[in-house]
């Protein structure tokens, strides 16, 4: 699994099991000389068990941009579905720790946030997006106009992945054209008709298809 540390300039990310803390302060040196001369974010790789690494530099500002646009998930749902909001981010919490993505939602906005403004570019940095389909998400108005239309319009112009997750029966999902993406479940089995095992199969499996994703 890949772990992610932070130095004091760059993240550094290790493909391999975790390790000792003086060998961390280690790669943070290196990683931060080698960032230094060269501006970019350092991904470091094991070669071996004795920790000869490896440094990976993008070569121009727009690889630069890329990297650090990779894995970021933004979920939409409505808010009658916090429940199931909790349940998804769970299942995508390990990313996090293993594949250094980092997931949104609007319950990581703060008093005094300029909330239009931290959704507007939450969405347009993620590559992934994890809807969370109901009656209550396609009747809502803000989520339709300021997080839906967003999203499936940069599907299309910047091939961000559109994963949505059936949470209840919902009639109209057809008209919102979101049966044309694959979920990992489909509208005659919805979370709320599950089992918790079988609600738990079907988060699994969207993890599963995220990691193939990243």
């Amino acid at each position: 699994p890949k772990q992610v540390f932070e130095s004091g300039l760059k993240k550094i990310i290790v493909g391999k099991n975790p390790i000792e803390s003086e060998e961390i302060e280690n790669l943070r040196i290196l990683c931060e000389v080698v960032a230094d001369k060269n501006d970019a974010q350092v991904r470091i790789e094991p070669g071996s068990e004795k920790m000869d690494v490896k440094v990976l530099l993008p070569e121009t500002k727009q690889e630069i941009r890329d990297m650090e646009k990779r894995h970021r998930i933004f979920i939409s749902y409505s808010h009658r579905d916090a429940e199931w909001l909790e349940e998804v981010k769970v299942h995508i919490k390990p990313l996090e720790r293993f594949y250094g993505i980092e997931e949104w939602d609007d319950q990581k906005l703060r008093t005094s946030d300029k909330w239009r403004e931290k959704i507007s570019n939450a969405l347009n940095n993620a590559t992934i997006a994890v809807l969370l389909i109901s009656p209550y998400f396609v009747a809502s108005d803000f989520i339709v106009n300021n997080e839906l239309q967003p999203l499936l319009e940069n599907a299309e112009k910047k091939g961000v992945k559109i994963m949505p997750v059936m949470v209840s029966p919902c009639e109209t999902i057809e008209e919102s054209g979101l049966l044309d993406y694959q979920a990992p479940n489909g509208p005659d089995k919805t979370l709320i008709e599950m089992t918790k095992g079988e609600v738990h199969r079907t988060l699994s499996k969207l993890v599963k298809d995220i990691k193939s994703f990243i």
